[in-house]
C-alpha cells in the first residue's frame, strides 16, 4: 500500500517533538510491514526509509 503522511514540521524531530516522533515511529513500522511511505513535510526534512516531499507553504493567490 502507498501511504502519505502530512506533517506540519521538519522531520526527524531534533528536540522533544512528541507528535513528530509518533509519526516517525508509525512510518517506520509501516515500512517494516511492507508499505511504501511518503512524508509531505516542511523544508529541511530528511528520511532514510521513506521519501520526503517538501510542502509548498506559499500563500494561495487571491
Amino acid at each position: 500500500m502507498d501511504i502519505i503522511q502530512v506533517v506540519d514540521a521538519v522531520l526527524p524531530a531534533v528536540r522533544y517533538g512528541g507528535t513528530e516522533r509518533v509519526v516517525w515511529a508509525l512510518a517506520r513500522e509501516l515500512v517494516r510491514a511492507g508499505h511504501r511511505v511518503t512524508f509531505l513535510a516542511r523544508a529541511g526534512s530528511v528520511c532514510d526509509f521513506a521519501e520526503v516531499v517538501v510542502r509548498d507553504d506559499r500563500p494561495l493567490a487571491e
